[in-house]
Parts: structure tokens; C-alpha cells; sequence
């Protein structure tokens, strides 16, 4: 009988979210550019996310519609969202911003199409979403909100990314009212982990201590996140710890290196090729980084070694799938032949013209400014 009373009220949920939906095709705007093939799109999209929140069903779906990722879509979101939630029921309201919420996420990760746009996407959806789920009536939802919008912000590419980085701190800060040590310890953990991250990148302020801010963040995670016990996020940590100490300015600079190695190698121990292959392959990118920059050892040693951990992420990394990160790699494989000892020296820069020349097809001026600049540069 249960099983029959929880299907009614998918159902009926279901239905007060497609009743919602209609009437934004009813609804007057001042956007020309919002035709219905973005609406009915707009309907499909949140129907199947709201009975199969799931990549598996969804990137098909977004991949076949791929055109619609834009900043018209943007303005369908924002429009429904004015228009729409004011005017169902509250349970209803709650029920499409838990949908949106699923969807934002899904978006934010998806790996397709303009990524920049995505982000735009998903941030409008958080927003939408905290309309909603505020901190008096959904604390517990409004922190995890919180929490990934912030994520949203701290990867931004468009505007300033200094205040992206600011905004990213602002809102993981906000999500730690809910989420404390006593009450949600690996929610708690997370959000260390991620403030971690923002440090890592910041822009403003003392980067010296900025760098210090994310090492004591990623320690305070690893209370909680213990290989025995979250092995997974365990390994996420190495690897930031690993981040960064490989920029830390503070302290002996092969000392420093020699340690993101290490956490580097640890983070292998969990992201193996067979069970996590972007992450292992995240972590073959880093890892030829500190070869690059390392100090200890012979200099023309460790730019082989370097080239090779580059060679191996693109196992993962292809054009296809992963174009942001292949033209990171593409860009870092170029730095390297650039450097590089061994081999014909003319025949090393033509390589690394010719990397240089790939990470292009995906670094434009358009999308990635600042990325297409220091390509040009190089």
C-alpha cells in the first residue's frame, strides 16, 4: 500500500510541476529571443530530471539539445522562476525547486558544450533555488545550497575571477552555519575541503597565506575524511594538499615540491585508472607538473618523466570528452618540450608549437581570455 501511496504522490507532484510549467508558455515576456522550442525544450528537460535525476539519462538528452545550453535558456530559467513559483502552491514551489536543485548540479558537472555557459546555468538555478529553500524553513538545504554554489562560483569563467573566488568563500562560509562539525561532520569536512580549494586559487590578499589558509583546510577535512573510512575524499584531499604545496611559497621550495609528490602519489593509491579515470587522469596532469618544476634530482630526468604523466592523462583526456582539460594538457605538454634537454632541440619547439597550436581549438578569445592570451604569449 505504501509503495502505491509513494507513486500517487510522484504522480501528483509530477503533474502541479507540469501545470506550473504551461503556464510559462501562457506568460507575457519582454524577451523576444525566447521562442517556444526553447520552452518546450525547458519542459522536457525538467520532466526528466524530476523522474531520473541522473546523468545517464540526462547528458544524452542534453547533448541532443546541445544548441539550447545558452543564455536564452538562462532567461527561460530566470523568467519561470519570476513568473511561476510565486503562483503555485508552496509544496509545489518546493517540489520544482528541489528539481531545479537536481538539475543545477547536473549542469554545473556536465562536460559538453560551452562550459562556461553551464556554469551560468547552474548558478541561475542555485539562486532560483535559495528563493526557496531559505535558512529559516530548509536549513539543512539552504547549507548544501549554499555549499554548491558556491562551487559553481569558485570554477566560473565569465567575469571577474578574483570575485568569483570572493564569492565562492562568502557562500562557503554561509553553508558552514548548518554545516558543523558536531551536527553534519562530512558535510562539515566538505566544505573544508572546498574552502581549501578557494585559498588554493585566490586572488586577492597575501597568496603566502592564502596557501597556509588551504593546507589547515584540507587538514581539518581529514578528521573526518580518513582513508579507512571516505577513501574516495580522502584521496580528493591528497591531491589538494598536493596542490598546494606544489605553489606554497612559504618554506624550502624542493622541500615543497618534493611533498606534493607525495600526497600526489598517495592520492593514486584510491584514483586508480580502472575505478576513477578523471581523476586518475586529474592526477597524472598534476603530478607531471611538479616533475616539471621539480629541483631534486637530474633536471632532463624529471621533464621525461613529466612528459610521460602528460602522455598518460590524455588516455583520459580526449577532445571529445574532456576538451577543457585536454587543452590544459595540450598547453602543458607544449611548456615541456619547450623546456625539454633531451631529443633535437628544433624538432622539441616544433612539438611544442604544434601543443600550443591544439590547446587553441578549444582556448578562444571568446571563452577563455585569459588562458587564449598566455597561449598567445607562448
Amino acid at each position: 500500500m505504501q509503495w502505491f501511496m509513494n507513486i500517487v504522490q510522484q504522480l501528483s507532484q509530477i503533474l502541479g510541476l507540469l501545470q506550473a510549467l504551461v503556464l510559462l508558455e501562457d506568460q507575457k515576456t519582454a524577451t523576444a529571443k525566447i521562442t517556444q522550442d526553447y520552452i518546450k525544450f525547458f519542459r522536457r528537460l525538467i520532466i526528466k530530471v524530476a523522474v531520473y535525476p541522473n546523468p545517464q539519462v540526462i547528458y544524452p538528452f542534453l547533448a541532443q539539445n546541445i544548441d539550447k545550453l545558452d543564455d536564452t535558456l538562462i532567461e527561460v530559467l530566470d523568467s519561470w522562476a519570476n513568473n511561476t513559483l510565486s503562483s503555485v502552491k508552496v509544496q509545489e514551489a518546493e517540489y520544482i525547486a528541489s528539481v531545479i536543485f537536481c538539475f543545477s548540479n547536473l549542469i554545473a558537472q556536465y562536460p559538453l558544450g560551452n562550459i562556461a555557459l553551464n556554469k551560468e546555468i547552474a548558478i541561475t538555478g542555485y539562486e532560483i533555488v535559495l528563493t526557496v529553500f531559505t535558512f529559516e524553513t530548509f536549513p539543512v538545504d539552504w547549507g548544501m545550497t549554499q555549499n554548491n554554489l558556491a562551487n559553481a562560483y569558485l570554477y566560473r569563467i565569465r567575469e571577474d575571477k578574483a570575485k568569483n573566488l570572493e564569492k565562492a568563500i562568502a557562500f562557503y562560509q554561509e553553508a558552514l552555519k548548518v554545516r558543523t562539525f558536531e551536527e553534519f561532520p562530512v558535510d562539515w569536512a566538505m566544505t573544508q575541503n572546498n574552502l581549501a580549494a578557494a585559498y588554493l586559487y585566490r586572488i586577492r590578499e597575501d597568496k603566502a597565506e592564502n596557501l597556509e589558509k588551504a593546507i589547515a583546510y584540507c587538514q581539518q577535512a581529514l578528521k573526518v575524511y580518513t582513508f579507512e573510512e571516505f577513501p574516495v575524499d580522502w584521496a580528493m584531499t591528497q591531491n589538494d594538499l598536493a596542490n598546494a604545496y606544489y605553489s606554497r611559497i612559504r618554506g624550502d621550495r624542493w622541500k615543497n615540491l618534493e611533498k606534493a609528490i607525495a600526497y600526489y602519489q598517495k592520492a593514486l593509491k584510491v584514483y586508480t585508472f580502472a575505478d576513477f579515470p578523471v581523476d586518475w587522469a586529474m592526477i597524472q596532469n598534476n603530478i607531471a607538473n611538479a616533475y616539471s618544476d621539480r629541483i631534486r634530482g637530474d633536471k632532463w630526468k624529471n621533464l621525461e618523466k613529466a612528459i610521460a604523466y602528460y602522455q598518460k592523462a590524455l588516455k583520459v583526456y580526449t577532445f571529445a570528452d574532456f576538451p577543457v582539460d585536454w587543452a590544459r594538457t595540450q598547453n602543458n605538454l607544449a611548456a615541456a618540450y619547450l623546456d625539454r634537454i633531451r631529443g633535437d632541440k628544433a624538432e622539441n619547439l616544433e612539438k611544442a608549437i604544434a601543443y600550443y597550436q591544439q590547446a587553441l581549438k578549444v582556448y578562444t578569445f571568446a571563452d577563455f581570455p585569459v588562458d587564449w592570451a598566455r597561449t598567445q604569449n607562448n
